[in-house]
């Protein structure tokens, strides 16, 4: 069900990969890392099917790109273990400030092999608002079914940033300009995409660096940069 990989260090206690760097072939009987890399580090390895391992996977929402607003964030959490997950604590902060505890009771099955069977969304918060200025969200789960997680290295998601689409006009090139640089600029549009037409005023001077204005979200004959 939750064969992960563990690895053992002198007198140093099992440790266990997460499931995203360990996984299991059931039909030909072997455990391997495919995102880990060869397994040159000396110690003893086994394969350990556990339970009580929860991780907090994705924020969901908001995703890709979208228009400054209120929006409710939602966190994928997975029970990545081999017994059903009853009750886990969900905790979160929000630009490095810690928010409100959840304790999630509705029960997270195992994964019986059905893709999202072993997953739940959960609600953060049902609105936060989301402008041009990043957020900083990280997320992590504790105590499943009133335990300590046995393989922690899977429970913390983040600090994801988070930030809504450009539109409109931004200065460029100055302290306390929206973006102190034309690298910065386009690297912000780049990544949050755009939701209208975005102008970048330039302040006169020198610039130095390449930059590509190809291919960014939300662009269209609309929508220009």
């Amino acid at each position: 069900k939750a064969l992960h990989l563990a690895k053992k260090d002198g007198s140093n206690p099992w440790v266990g990969y997460p499931i995203t760097v360990s996984t299991a072939n059931t039909t030909r009987n072997f455990i391997m890392t495919p995102n880990s890399g060869p397994l040159n580090t000396f110690g003893w390895y086994t394969g350990i099917d556990v339970g009580d391992n929860a991780s907090a996977d994705a924020i969901v929402d908001p995703n890709g790109t979208f228009c400054p607003g209120d929006k409710p964030v939602r966190v994928l959490i997975k029970n990545n273990g081999n017994n059903v997950i009853n009750n886990v604590k969900i905790n979160w902060e929000l630009n490095g400030v810690p928010q409100a505890q959840i304790n999630w009771t509705t029960p997270i099955p195992y994964n019986n092999g059905t893709p999202g069977s072993n997953e739940v969304i959960v609600t953060l918060t049902p609105s936060l608002y989301f402008g041009t200025t990043p957020h900083l969200i990280k997320v992590w789960t504790s105590l499943p079914n009133g335990v300590v997680d046995p393989i922690a290295a899977d429970d913390t998601l983040g600090p994801v940033s988070i930030r809504a689409a450009l539109f409109g006009e931004y200065k460029v090139g100055g302290t306390g300009f929206d973006f102190p640089t034309l690298v910065d600029a386009v690297n912000a549009v780049r990544s949050a995409g755009m939701c209208g037409p975005v102008t970048f005023l330039m302040r006169a001077g020198t610039y130095t660096g390449q930059v590509n204005i190809q291919n960014i979200p939300g662009s269209s004959p609309v929508n220009r940069l």
